[in-house]
């Protein structure tokens, strides 16, 4: 930063270009969405939510529930066939293993946050794969991915 006479003749202070998109930025982050440290818990309880909902057959309700985003791009037939088959073939799920996380902010009053699990179904083990936007404390899902997994839990 070096001074600059302004048109009066005062000194004036100018920001170098990289400098100047850095604060911009940090401002910026104060309006965008929840901290990660705050969005992760809520995230984590969608899945909960998720798996409760999933275990007892309300795919109907995950997806009103769902993100506008999901609900945009997949017809709610398509969602709860789908669900309804990975059910059937998986069974209840039994429990949930946290293996990855990643937050992503986004402009605005959002944060996206993906969690990636394996999951112990009663037929099979397999990752999962959850995206939310979390913003105005809670968290809806924006995408569901079924992973495979390696070992299913009859062979473990």
């Amino acid at each position: 930063m070096q001074p600059r006479p302004d048109l009066d003749g005062r000194p004036k202070l100018v920001l170098g270009g990289l400098l100047r998109w850095t604060v911009l930025v940090c401002l910026s982050g104060i309006s965008c969405g929840p901290s990660f440290e705050m969005a992760r818990p809520l995230a984590e309880n969608g899945i909960a939510a998720f798996h409760r909902s999933f275990n007892l057959g309300q795919f109907a309700e995950i997806y009103s529930a769902a993100a506008p985003q999901l609900r945009a791009a997949v017809p709610e037939a398509t969602f709860v066939t789908t669900l309804r088959k990975a059910r059937q073939e998986l069974g209840r799920c039994a429990s949930v293993h946290p293996k990855r996380w990643q937050g992503k902010r986004m402009l605005g009053s959002a944060t996206v946050y993906m969690l990636e699990t394996e999951s112990e179904f009663e037929r099979a083990r397999v990752g999962e794969q959850f995206e939310f936007v979390v913003a105005n404390g809670r968290a809806q899902l924006v995408r569901y991915t079924l992973l495979p997994s390696p070992r299913s839990a009859k062979a473990a």
